[in-house]
């Protein structure tokens, strides 16, 4: 036999369980893919050549639909899909002081493991003990100085970017430390305030209660004072189709770097798309 088999779960010491089960890193690295799309990727031509040619491919075999909300819905999906093939989503990129200095701080955990290992195994020994003391010391001096020394890094870092007003890089590097912020749902009274409301559907209703009492008032109107305002002729040049050259305009006009609409789709990937989403959004 090549290799022995794990023991069952109840034949297996604490350090076992300890050592088989993912780390805290691990398993926020198994969660799940942003759902933003790489566009800074398409700066490399292999990218954009190669994106352009499978959008192509997948307009191709795109099923026409007369019902604009259905057309869009494929449109959308074609788009997506095209982008998920070639470019891929972004990944969610959080920083640590520890995640810069992984390799510092292991080997000398490790020699602090072994250390303790080796005073257990002779507890009578004060050199064993004392080594595994210095050990011990030296995993927390160092801890402290290379985190003191990444924040130090990291705030210098912060304050170059805000002193050149690079609003959008500040944002980015103090949301990759932090992460995206939360915000839960804040307590309310309810109307005579006597009841504190903390569910969800309490907390809905109850503001739900409050718009309308403070917009939906009843008003007597004389109505034969809107016989009384100046008609203006109606303009129907805002209705009409706008055409193929100023679709493009509007695509080209567009900001990058931008948040995305509800569609999940960054300025730049319409304008990589070129005369294959022009013709289709047109």
């Amino acid at each position: 036999m090549c290799c022995s088999p794990e023991p069952p779960l109840e034949q297996m010491s604490a350090g076992q369980i300890i050592a088989s089960s993912p780390t805290k890193s691990e398993i926020s690295q198994q969660g799940k893919q942003s759902k933003e799309i790489q566009h800074r990727s398409t700066a490399r031509p292999k990218t954009r050549v190669a994106f352009q040619q499978r959008l192509q491919v997948n307009l191709q075999n795109k099923t026409p639909n007369h019902l604009i909300e259905e057309n869009w819905n494929q449109l959308k999906e074609t788009i997506i899909t095209a982008c998920e093939e070639t470019i891929g989503r972004k990944k969610r990129k959080h920083q640590d002081w520890f995640d810069d200095n992984d390799e510092a701080l292991k080997e000398l955990i490790d020699q602090k493991w072994k250390s303790f290992i080796s005073s257990q195994n002779d507890p009578k020994s004060a050199i064993k003990r004392e080594s595994f003391k210095k050990c011990k010391a030296a995993v927390q001096r160092t801890t402290r100085t290379l985190k003191n020394q990444w924040w130090r890094h990291k705030s210098r870092e912060i304050q170059q970017l805000a002193d050149v007003n690079d609003t959008r890089g500040f944002f980015k590097a103090t949301k990759e430390i932090y992460g995206p912020s939360t915000h839960g749902q804040a307590p309310l009274k309810s109307k005579d305030g006597a009841t504190i409301l903390k569910s969800n559907t309490e907390i809905g209703d109850r503001w739900r209660e409050h718009f309308d009492d403070l917009l939906n008032h009843k008003a007597t109107i004389d109505k034969s004072i809107l016989d009384m305002i100046p008609k203006e002729a109606k303009d129907y040049s805002l209705a009409r189709i706008p055409s193929l050259e100023e679709v493009k305009i509007a695509i080209t006009v567009m900001k990058n770097n931008k948040a995305t609409g509800p569609d999940g789709i960054p300025a730049e990937i319409y304008k990589l798309g070129g005369d294959f989403v022009h013709h289709q959004l047109h």
